[in-house]
């Protein structure tokens, strides 16, 4: 509902300009679709102007980019976002202001306090490793109550909005209003992602293999030093790779990612005992150095 209202509500606060995520509560990227991201972006464009854009191919420094975008448009609604999405170009639009570029016209910059909010619709997931990109992003994950098997229109029995008659349309705007008041009350709260998000946060960024190595590792050595080459090893054994073939840089960077992700502590430090070999630990509370 905060969600909703801070979409709704014109004002944009300089200290926190957001990407609204809606995304998918599941760990396969192939059993997304028909959760009812569209459905909440309609509702949206009934409130307010809503510029609606494909995004599988959209590029966002190809020009003429947002030439469909107005000065009286609201919301921009970036659809189906493709996987792998450089979300850090879309940056300046969303903390500055955006710059309108039309077929033989002069350019036309709207500022921040103006320029339209930003909202994803996606069946993947948005890259948020930074502190910079997690600053800017807040996500809303959709549940898989409604499928491409299970529709709005088996649940109510009737189709949105073009069925309803005044006293639905009331509860709508009513419904509509409260999330407006939800906002301005109490804010847009944090939340933490599931872990299918998670999971596929890490599986997007260093594979398959390293995601079920992962979930047994956490399993098995929360609060537990272990030497990083030992791990390597392991990893490299589990899933009958060679070295050439998953670098010992990139399964640091993967272990260090994921414990981002994850909201968990990642200590990487020299043991003198075992001759200066690196030692890793991962722990939900942090290590006293």
């Amino acid at each position: 509902m905060a969600i909703i209202g801070y979409l709704l509500h014109k004002y944009k606060d300089p200290a926190k300009p957001y990407c609204i995520i809606l995304g998918e509560d599941t760990e396969d990227d192939r059993k997304g679709g028909g959760s009812g991201k569209g459905i909440f972006i309609t509702a949206l464009s009934k409130m307010l102007n809503c510029e609606q854009i494909d995004g599988k191919n959209f590029k966002v420094d190809k020009n003429f980019a947002f030439q469909r975008v107005k000065l009286d448009t609201r919301l921009i609604a970036i659809q189906d976002v493709r996987k792998n999405v450089d979300f850090e170009s879309f940056y300046s639009i969303i903390t500055e202001g955006i710059t309108i570029e039309k077929k033989n016209k002069d350019e036309l910059f709207i500022p921040y306090a103006d320029s339209p909010k930003i909202i994803f619709t996606t069946n993947y997931v948005i890259p948020n490793v930074s502190d910079t990109a997690k600053r800017r992003q807040r996500i809303v994950e959709f549940s898989s109550f409604f499928n491409s098997r299970y529709t709005p229109l088996d649940y109510f029995g009737h189709r949105l909005f073009d069925d309803w008659d005044s006293e639905q349309w009331n509860k709508f705007y009513n419904f509509m209003f409260a999330c407006v008041q939800q906002y301005l009350v109490k804010g847009i709260p944090e939340r933490v992602a599931s872990i299918n998000t998670k999971n596929k946060q890490i599986k997007n960024s260093y594979g398959e293999e390293f995601l079920s190595w992962w979930e047994d590792y956490i399993d098995d050595s929360m609060d537990k030093p272990k030497m990083f080459g030992d791990l390597y090893n392991q990893f490299l054994a589990m899933n009958e790779l060679e070295r050439r073939e998953y670098s010992q840089k990139r399964f640091k960077k993967a272990l260090e990612e994921s414990a981002s992700i994850a909201g968990y502590y990642f200590i990487s430090r020299r043991n003198n005992q075992s001759g200066g070999k690196i030692e890793v630990i991962l722990s939900e509370k942090g290590i006293e150095k």
